[in-house]
């Protein structure tokens, strides 16, 4: 009896950005120890090299001609990971000095869960299948993940230069992220009257 070998195939998904995207997976446990045991240094720069990855494995995923299916799942699903992890984490009052205020972890999370529903709508009634990022999801996106890398930093040794800002970068991020999620329901509202 011959058994068939999927290690080639398995292999042939193995990319360097997949790779990358599973590292970035394994490190949303790493910091979300290092944040709930008060080694806030630490924490930001797992954080930081994290995000790094993201920026790293798109690029190279371009660059190599390494696109894949299961890196269109599993960068999506480690970014968010790591940024869900982030806000919850850094909202509790108890882990740091310096947290989110929950008003915008919960706007976030909101705006969120609200453009999953309506990609669910779009899907089902207008079968659109790519839902790219507009301008504006981008931009929030960044400033996200700048609160939330100036937030987690304010509790180390760079809180003379991030502390200040938090206030204004805050309500950036309440802006932005309203903003974006206003964007994405305009466009998605006139494709859901086109189906």
């Amino acid at each position: 009896m011959v058994v068939p070998n999927d290690g080639g195939r398995a292999l042939r998904h193995l990319t360097i950005p997949n790779i990358l995207s599973l590292i970035r997976l394994g490190m949303v446990p790493l910091f979300i120890v290092l944040a709930l045991r008060g080694h806030h240094a630490a924490a930001f720069f797992v954080f930081v090299g994290a995000a790094l990855t993201d920026a790293l494995d798109g690029y190279l995923a371009r660059r190599l001609n390494q696109t894949s299916r299961l890196g269109a799942f599993l960068d999506p699903a480690a970014d968010k990971l790591l940024m869900v992890s982030g806000y919850i984490v850094y909202t509790i009052p108890w882990v740091a000095t310096w947290t989110l205020p929950i008003w915008l972890t919960f706007t976030v999370f909101i705006r969120d869960l609200t453009l999953v529903v309506f990609v669910y709508l779009i899907y089902t009634r207008v079968r659109i299948r790519r839902f790219p990022p507009s301008i504006a999801g981008k931009v929030s996106t960044i400033v996200q993940v700048v609160v939330l890398a100036a937030t987690i930093a304010s509790n180390t040794f760079i809180a003379p230069l991030t502390t200040p800002m938090l206030l204004w970068l805050h309500r950036l991020a309440l802006v932005m992220t309203l903003y974006s999620g206003a964007d994405y329901l305009r466009r998605w509202e006139i494709e859901l009257r086109r189906g």
